[in-house]
């Protein structure tokens, strides 16, 4: 019967390990520094990169009252009906904008008019509802162009998007149009970020570290080559 204790050969193995990491300690030391400067050198070699975010809505349903009036959407018997054509035309307006935004056709013409912002990424984040607020994310190499961006950015794609609604209102003989300023509504504004988004330095470091710590005990063990580990790593490595 075996009880579930170790038995003397499992401690003298362990021990023996113990023994032969110690032995190569220098070793182990100088991989684990060495891994760690070269990851410190790295994250201090990679450019810089931040991100400024902004966050949108659809606006009230005030600012559709006579769009709403002009296509004939009130009912004299349900008020809620009206407030709810209302909300939709908000809501509408809204994902016109969203999509103009998200557009590489406005983003090129954008790119053409400003070419300084021909760099910077972006990308719009919305959740699965439709009608929610969304995050407007810019990311470049300088914080302040960054934020520059997605003012400047916002400001064209909103003006594209009521040249587009008003034509298509022009066509359909609709006097009212949609001002700029009732296409969203602004929920946070885009502010110069601080700190950036990559590279992560710690990560890199603490990564550099561990990894420097197992190359060590690795080659430590090898060289060794008087513990079982190290003899079976031996004769795997060794061709035959």
């Amino acid at each position: 019967m075996t009880s579930g204790h170790p038995s003397a050969t499992d401690e003298i193995d362990l021990v023996e390990l113990a023994q032969a990491l110690w032995g190569q300690r220098l070793l182990i030391a100088l991989c684990t520094v060495l891994f760690t400067l070269l990851a410190l050198g790295y994250s201090y070699t990679v450019t810089p990169t931040y991100t400024s975010q902004a966050r949108i809505a659809p606006s009230s349903i005030n600012s559709f009252g006579k769009l709403a009036g002009s296509l004939n959407f009130r009912s004299p018997t349900q008020g809620e009906s009206a407030i709810a054509d209302g909300v939709r035309l908000a809501n509408d307006a809204f994902n016109v904008l969203i999509e103009n935004l998200n557009s590489h056709i406005v983003r090129r013409d954008f790119d053409e008019n400003y070419p300084a912002y021909h760099q910077v990424v972006f990308e719009v984040n919305r959740g699965k509802q439709k009608v929610g607020p969304v995050s407007l994310n810019a990311t470049g190499t300088e914080p302040e162009l960054s934020k520059a961006f997605i003012d400047a950015y916002l400001a064209y794609a909103t003006a594209t998007t009521a040249v587009q609604l008003n034509e298509f209102l022009n066509g359909m003989g609709v006097a009212e149009e949609v001002e700029v300023s009732a296409l969203y509504r602004l929920e946070q504004s885009a502010t110069v970020p601080s700190v950036p988004v990559k590279p992560k330095r710690t990560l890199i470091i603490a990564l550099g570290f561990v990894l420097g710590g197992m190359v060590g005990v690795f080659i430590g063990l090898i060289r060794s080559g008087s513990t079982p580990l190290a003899r079976t790593l031996s004769s795997k490595l060794t061709p035959s």
